[in-house]
């Protein structure tokens, strides 16, 4: 009886280990057969799409309505081509040609002051470049430089009061604020009426061109990323302007114009 027991459990163990076998045999060939189903397929190459235009900023257009902004900007971008912009609702329209210059939608107005006059600042020939009245009795005139640049006058009457002189090149153009208590000369140089010079924020000396809401209370500056509206109040003060708005489009020129009914 002791031998037939350990006869039948090494039977029994030779069929155990061989049953083992073909299990471990029959899995390891599901294995290799789901392989190629269990492979992930090569996806498709992703096109990148560019992003939509987002349109106005809800956020500026807030803040451009709770400051009372309203107007007309019209921008030149440095390639020359023209936007015209309504504030607040930032819509945008883009201008057919290209100019690269927006300002004085009229002529200048053609003050009376003769070769004798213009003299008195320096310049033996005189040429002007614009002029502009700041008061019945005082106007600033620009006249090219012999040598380059710019010559700005001020005068009270046929008086000269004040004079400035600095290097540049390109269009010379004076643009007053409305009153005529501050003016911009290129390329984007601030003045009193006095003639005395504002000194002008670090981050605003960049400019390439300024420009004045019709109210007066608000000036733009035409910048290589942006156009920045910037309160005048704070602009004069020299600061850094907190209440600045800048607008997604780059300048090399700005003009602001009241906005006309269409009613």
């Amino acid at each position: 009886m002791t031998g037939c027991g350990r006869g039948g459990s090494l039977w029994t163990g030779v069929v155990l280990a061989g049953v083992v076998l073909v299990v471990a045999f029959a899995a390891a060939d599901a294995l290799r057969g789901r392989e190629p189903d269990s492979a992930p397929e090569p996806r498709p190459a992703e096109t990148e799409v560019p992003p939509e235009d987002p349109g106005p900023n809800p956020g500026v257009v807030h803040r451009l309505r709770a400051e009372g902004v309203a107007g007309t900007l019209v921008v030149a971008d440095a390639n020359c081509r023209v936007v015209s912009v309504e504030l607040p609702e930032l819509e945008a329209t883009a201008r057919p040609g290209v100019s690269c210059v927006v300002g004085h939608p009229e002529p200048a107005e053609q003050l009376p002051l003769g070769d004798d006059e213009l003299r008195r600042t320096g310049v033996s020939e005189p040429r002007v470049l614009d002029q502009v009245r700041l008061s019945p009795s005082r106007a600033a005139v620009l006249l090219s430089s012999p040598g380059g640049g710019y010559v700005l006058g001020i005068f009270e009457g046929g008086e000269l009061v004040a004079s400035h002189r600095w290097g540049g090149e390109g269009p010379g153009r004076l643009v007053a604020a409305p009153g005529g208590a501050l003016f911009a000369a290129p390329p984007a140089r601030v003045f009193r009426r006095d003639g005395t010079p504002v000194r002008l924020a670090p981050r605003f000396r960049n400019a390439r061109a300024v420009a004045w809401s019709p109210d007066g209370a608000w000036a733009a500056l035409a910048m290589v990323g942006a156009t920045t509206l910037v309160p005048t109040h704070a602009l004069v003060g020299g600061a850094e302007a907190r209440r600045a708005i800048r607008l997604p489009y780059p300048a090399r020129d700005v003009a602001w114009r009241e906005t006309r009914s269409t009613g």
